[in-house]
């Protein structure tokens, strides 16, 4: 018996959107009471020219300080950079000079023990918000998330899973889809360590986007988890399937193992992101498979490759 649990939507922009369209966007999710969070991190970087990214980032922070200028009357959140980096730095430089503003989610990557939360919330003290949701994205992330969770956490209420930058960082490839076996191998354990603590499991984002699957990932996830969950999405359409349906109209997901040439493959992802002339997109949109790929399937293809 499925039961019968309420399901957030947290839905990624990059704050390097258009300001226009980035608002259009706000307005649209925002009548559906979808939680948003203007990213700096994934989202913008140029992955043929890191140096790049310097400027692309500079960009969409002043795309924020515009958007935040028009005293925008909703909730939204942000997801700045990891810390010990320049660009965390000159994310809480954006953020102490915004000061007047009221965030009501700050989102922080890439976590992997106590000491990198509480280096966050100290650079954060200054700056107002509700809550704080961190991001379980590496090995060390993984394996420390006892430890991390048996803690007092104060205004952290949410565990997002990144499995992206996870299984780049574990060295597996392909990164597994999310009907693959391995990927809920790690997955579940991460919901039960996040549940028994007492805090919300947030998903991480679903790559393929035909409804049935998105639905079906829906059911998995009502069986799955004992309490209230929710999605980290990237694709507004995928928020709102999620948003208008019920996991009574989702079919079962069916788990499969990987079977595919891997050489092969590598050098496809390689190809499509390389034939690509726009810079400030990361996450390309595969038309023929119906998803949308991450950075880190670029950067998990030449990894494999480059370890043959």
């Amino acid at each position: 018996m499925k039961k019968n649990h309420k399901h957030l939507i947290f839905q990624y922009i990059s704050a390097l959107t258009n300001e226009s369209i980035l608002k259009r966007f706000i307005s649209r999710l925002s009548k559906h009471k979808i939680n948003i969070i203007l990213d700096l991190e994934d989202s913008i970087q140029d992955i043929r020219n890191k140096t790049n990214n310097i400027i692309l980032k500079s960009e969409a922070r002043n795309n924020l300080k515009n958007l935040l200028k028009d005293k925008i009357d909703f909730n939204i959140g942000i997801r700045i950079n990891q810390i010990n980096t320049d660009e965390f730095r000159k994310d809480i430089k954006f953020l102490e000079e915004n000061i007047f503003f009221k965030w009501k989610y700050i989102v922080l990557p890439k976590i992997e023990n106590l000491i990198d939360i509480q280096e966050y919330l100290e650079a954060l003290k200054k700056i107002q918000y509700n809550e704080i949701i961190i991001c379980i994205e590496s090995q060390k992330g993984f394996y420390n998330l006892k430890k991390i969770l048996s803690a007092d956490l104060k205004n952290i209420s949410k565990i997002q899973f990144g499995h992206f930058d996870f299984f780049l960082d574990k060295g597996i490839f392909p990164i597994p889809n999310q009907d693959n076996y391995i990927f809920w191998e790690y997955c579940n354990k991460i919901i039960y360590e996040t549940e028994i603590n007492g805090y919300t499991y947030l998903h991480s984002p679903i790559d393929k986007l035909e409804p049935e699957f998105v639905l079906s990932i829906l059911n998995y996830l009502s069986n799955r988890c004992e309490n209230e969950f929710g999605f980290a999405t990237v694709s507004i359409v995928q928020s709102e399937i999620l948003y208008k349906n019920t996991v009574e109209e989702a079919k079962p997901l069916k788990i499969i193992k990987e079977q595919r040439d891997k050489r092969l493959y590598a050098m496809q992802i390689i190809n499509y992101f390389e034939a690509s002339k726009k810079k400030s997109i990361s996450f390309m949109y595969n038309s023929k498979d119906k998803c949308f790929m991450p950075p880190q399937d670029y950067f998990s293809a030449i990894k494999y490759l480059s370890s043959k």
